[in-house]
């Protein structure tokens, strides 16, 4: 099985979702929860979301929790959150937002063709059209269809979604 493997660094919007909550006299886990199920959900658009949060070990500032989502079929998003001043902050560490994945699928398709020397459909890399969960390796496996339509998974590798300035690396898996 031989693997056409490009590494390129790029730097990205935020991939993840975030936003901050007025906690009021609610608990800083229950408050976080209403807005995942909520405004987040809207955010990420992959469906109605159940959230759960630990509850953090204490109410100062700077105090980081963890959260997770649950979609309706099964999948499970990740969250961190952090209080601030004006109550909790929370972004997803695990999500791919649909928005961002045109100038992914772009700067992808962009190297194959650098690398390999091919013409490729500016459609040629399909990732789907929705925001993606990326699994416990952060990595998404999309489909490549070349000028012949042959199709074949490449596999992207996120690093750092987490971060202000995430990157990925990708690899093609040409079977041969």
């Amino acid at each position: 099985m031989k693997k056409l493997l490009i590494v390129p660094v790029l730097v990205m919007s935020a991939c993840s979702v975030s936003g901050e909550i007025n906690i009021g006299s609610e608990s800083p886990e229950n408050a976080t929860e209403d807005v995942i199920e909520g405004e987040l959900a809207d955010q990420i658009g992959l469906g109605e979301l159940t959230a759960s949060c630990s509850k953090p070990s204490s109410e100062e500032v700077g105090s980081r929790f963890l959260c997770t989502a649950d979609t309706e079929d099964g999948r499970t998003v990740e969250l961190q959150a952090v209080i601030e001043d004006d109550g909790p902050y929370v972004e997803t560490t695990n999500v791919v937002l649909a928005e961002n994945l045109a100038p992914i699928v772009a700067a992808v398709v962009g190297e194959i063709e650098s690398q390999a020397g091919v013409d490729l459909a500016d459609d040629a890399l399909d990732c789907g059209s929705e925001s993606l969960i990326v699994d416990s390796a952060n990595q998404v496996v999309c489909q490549l269809t070349d000028p012949i339509g042959d199709v074949f998974d490449t596999t992207i590798t996120f690093n750092g979604l987490d971060t202000d300035s995430p990157t990925f690396d990708f690899s093609v898996d040409t079977g041969s």
